[in-house]
């Protein structure tokens, strides 16, 4: 992991570097976009944890069925492990061994040889990290890539491997699909990336921006993991905030020592136009084991700039656009050709896609990362006529950095078109990350330093496949939310896993410590030629399970290639025929079930944008059914969801006796019995109450 990051022969080197110097001629206005943490940290490693790792000692510590242990074979010293005919044993080998791992940040690797291996048949080897032991993994399933062939000896690793709680775990050397051919493996590793001290910043929670009509608290989140048997109790924990301009400590204060605490300065004196630098360190009694976490910037600004910013949070984690608090509702899209024209691209969105009859106020088209302004300016006019953002998308892509991806405007166009885009009033920001590996990291954080200093009035968004990563990239990203796809090959007897889209909203404000407004994507595809598309009451159920789980925006993937656009066409990546009728019947209906659950939600949008009030609900008599509260100051409204296959019935207890309590939708009241009341939910159905006090 680097604090130096090298993007397209764009150095940036983030410790120490005051914000106005990083705010450059380029940016749309005046506004400052470099806050939050200023430098990627570089955590210390352990020692290997694995048992004789070179084999020099057998097979002594790995159960290694169908392996054995060369001499003649080796990249250090006596031994390697070897393995020849994969294909031909009654079962997959593998070479294995069972540790205890403390929750944290794991790496693996290992030196492998090949010889003719997975040349007829099956696979290749790779290196994985499973929990717990058994099947199946549900806190841990990481693989390096897999090798086959011919080649000398060469490192496969797989580094930010999380594990999310204490468990025994499990090193693989994995016989990939059975190959035929012989590998040999040797000097195996497995560490864990240890921070003695790490910090987060809960507030401010936009960019670092400290708005002057917002609370003044900052507030972080600090947690102590010292090496060794030290307790926190035996360290010293201090921080203090640094006015840039002049190095001078303006405010300091001393915290007691905890395995986990939240740290807070009361940033009322700070000066607005300053920037400030916030840091924390620990050390002995003593003085020894001194260890700091790189510092977070928070700059001072008027609380009236959010209004001449496309996008912002406010500090009750709202998603603002010019300054009025909105729910994000957005879809993805791919394919289509470039046109120079408003009118064509009017004609081009209408006909091809419908996207006008969906009330959506974002749109990301990933194939258009590369599209200069000439195409791009006229389409952010089009949409700006129909009150929608589009992000530019500059993404890693699983394994493949934004580098590799291909030749993005952001990075690849000529650096004078960037003030023009960003300064249009549909232009919402940048996509990042797209389902990437937490190996990722430390390159997207330095590409988000560049898009916050080009951007500095947007959104920088990133999308993960699983959840238990989240805590590494929210640092790296300002929006940060799973996909969560339950509706993967042939339905099950006991049908799709619906509620993995409320687990995995859940786990996302888990992961944020409920300190950022987040985003879920909900899918609108069939899933590999087993599956088959979601119904109207499905996509309602996925978009009600991401809020009551915490979302604060939804996005629907999606309108393009292998979705949307390849029903009835088939293999045509561009576009349907010209004209509405040339959209096939299944076209139409799945467009139609969209669009009914998105006029639904930009109905209930006045209710969804209302500060979050959890203080109302005073319990639920069923754990399966799920709650979201929010309060105008007069009226409450209860989101509630049940996350499971079958039929429930809930009694909800509220903190304040109401007057009436009815359904949103139809306006139907329910018996009061003192604070409680009673209804039944349907497998995975949503209700919305109007509670009167």
């Amino acid at each position: 992991m680097r604090g130096k990051i090298v993007l397209a022969g764009l150095i940036l080197s983030m410790s120490g570097v005051a914000a106005s110097a990083l705010v450059g001629a380029e940016a749309s206005n005046d506004l400052p976009g470099t806050g939050g943490l200023t430098s990627f940290p570089s955590p210390i490693l352990s020692g290997n944890l694995l048992s004789n790792a070179g084999f020099e000692q057998g097979l002594v510590g790995w159960t290694a069925d169908g392996f054995s242990v060369d001499t003649t074979m080796t990249h250090t010293g006596q031994s390697s492990l070897r393995l020849t005919n994969a294909n031909l044993m009654p079962y997959t080998p593998s070479a294995t061994q069972t540790l205890q791992l403390k929750k944290g940040v794991y790496n693996i690797g290992g030196w492998v040889k090949v010889s003719g291996l997975g040349a007829t048949t099956g696979g290749g080897v790779r290196f994985c990290l499973h929990a717990p032991v058994a099947s199946p993994w549900s806190l841990t399933w990481s693989c390096t890539a897999v090798v086959k062939g011919t080649a000398d000896w060469q490192y496969l690793q797989m580094t930010s491997i999380t594990v999310p709680q204490d468990t025994p775990a499990q090193f693989l050397v994995d016989a990939y699909k059975k190959p035929d051919g012989t590998f040999w493996v040797n000097d195996l590793v497995l560490t864990r990336s240890q921070f003695p001290l790490q910090s987060f910043m809960l507030y401010p929670n936009y960019r670092g921006l400290l708005f002057d009509d917002q609370s003044q608290v900052a507030r972080f989140n600090i947690t102590l993991d010292p090496l060794g048997d030290g307790l926190p109790t035996d360290f010293v924990l201090s921080g203090q905030v640094t006015d840039e301009s002049t190095g001078t400590v303006v405010l300091q204060s001393s915290f007691p020592a905890a395995v986990s605490l939240t740290a807070s300065f009361d940033c009322s004196s700070l000066l607005v136009g300053h920037s400030y630098q916030v840091s924390f360190q620990i050390h002995k009694p003593d003085g020894s084991q001194p260890y700091s976490y790189p510092a977070y910037r928070i700059v001072k600004v008027s609380g009236s700039l959010r209004a001449s910013m496309n996008v912002s949070f406010d500090e009750q984690n709202r998603f603002l656009l010019h300054g009025e608090p909105t729910f994000i509702l957005g879809v993805y899209d791919s394919g289509m050709g470039y046109t120079n024209s408003v009118p064509q691209w009017e004609s081009q969105l209408a006909t091809d896609r419908h996207l006008f009859e969906l009330p959506i106020n974002f749109y990301l088209n990933y194939w258009y990362g590369a599209a200069p302004n000439s195409a791009m300016l006229p389409l952010l006019d089009d949409l700006q006529s129909h009150r929608i953002y589009a992000l530019t998308n500059a993404n890693c892509f699983e394994s493949d950095t934004v580098e590799q991806a291909g030749p993005m405007w952001l990075l690849n166009g000529p650096v004078s078109e960037r003030p023009a885009r960003v300064a249009h009033p549909a232009f919402g920001g940048f996509y990042a990350a797209d389902e990437c590996s937490p190996s990722l990291v430390s390159n997207v954080f330095g590409l988000y330093q560049l898009m916050k200093t080009v951007d500095p009035g947007g959104i920088v968004l990133g999308v993960l496949s699983g959840v238990g990563d989240i805590a590494l990239w929210r640092d790296a990203l300002d929006v940060v939310g799973p996909d969560s796809y339950p509706m993967y090959g042939a339905e099950p007897a006991q049908g799709y896993p619906f509620y993995r889209v409320a687990d995995d909203a859940k786990a996302t404000s888990d992961a944020l410590l409920g300190s950022r407004p987040f985003v879920s994507v909900i899918q609108f595809f069939q899933f590999t030629s087993l599956g088959r598309w979601p119904t109207r009451a499905e996509l309602r159920s996925m978009s009600y399970a991401a809020i009551v789980g915490g979302a604060n925006g939804l996005f629907y993937w999606s309108l393009g290639a292998n979705a949307l656009a390849y029903i009835c066409n088939g293999s045509d990546a561009y576009h349907s025929p010209a004209g509405s009728g040339s959209w096939c019947q299944a076209k139409l209906d799945n467009q139609a079930n969209l669009k009914n659950v998105l006029v639904e939600l930009k109905a209930l949008s006045p209710v969804l944008t209302l500060p979050d009030r959890p203080d109302l609900l005073a319990g639920t008599s069923n754990s399966t059914v799920r709650t979201r509260v929010k309060y105008d100051g007069t009226t409450a409204y209860l989101i509630a969801y049940n996350a499971s296959n079958s039929q429930q019935s809930a009694t909800l207890r509220l903190a304040v006796e109401p007057k009436t309590v009815s359904r949103l939708w139809g306006g139907t009241s329910l018996a009061l019995q003192g604070t409680s009341f009673t209804d039944s939910f349907g497998p995975y159905e949503a209700q919305v109450y109007k509670i009167d006090f």
